[in-house]
């Protein structure tokens, strides 16, 4: 997300070790991507409050089951509260399900192909 233009970039990791992991690596990333106002934040997304303003969320297949419903619900609860657009970006490996495409208050589906892996499948949401 911080090879693009956006305003500020949000990692949320549960992990302690990928946590602690991610932060040398990014600062020496971090010159040469777009985006510099970049957070990581060690957390649990399911309680994780996410800031007013949040615009595009993305979720990589690291969520599945009650986790992913738990994060999901408070994705539909953020946007209930602030009725601002959201969009939903999810990646998930090739042949698995895509669980989001049956929730009524995601719409406009889309299949985008993944910029920089390979198998994977990425589809974008609009939070209605």
């Amino acid at each position: 997300a911080a090879t693009l233009p956006f305003k500020k970039v949000i990692g949320i990791e549960l992990n302690h070790d990928l946590y602690t992991s991610s932060v040398e690596p990014l600062e020496r990333v971090r010159p040469h991507l777009t985006c510099q106002d970049i957070e990581l934040v060690e957390a649990d997304a399911t309680q994780w409050d996410m800031p007013a303003d949040a615009s595009v969320l993305f979720i990589w297949n690291s969520f599945l089951g009650d986790i992913l419903h738990r994060v999901l619900q408070r994705i539909q609860a953020h946007h209930a509260q602030h009725q601002k657009p959201i969009t939903l970006i999810y990646a998930i490996p090739d042949g698995d399900p895509d669980t989001l495409s049956s929730l009524p208050w995601l719409s406009d589906r889309q299949e985008i192909p993944p910029r920089f892996w390979t198998g994977i499948r990425v589809f974008r949401y609009r939070v209605a």
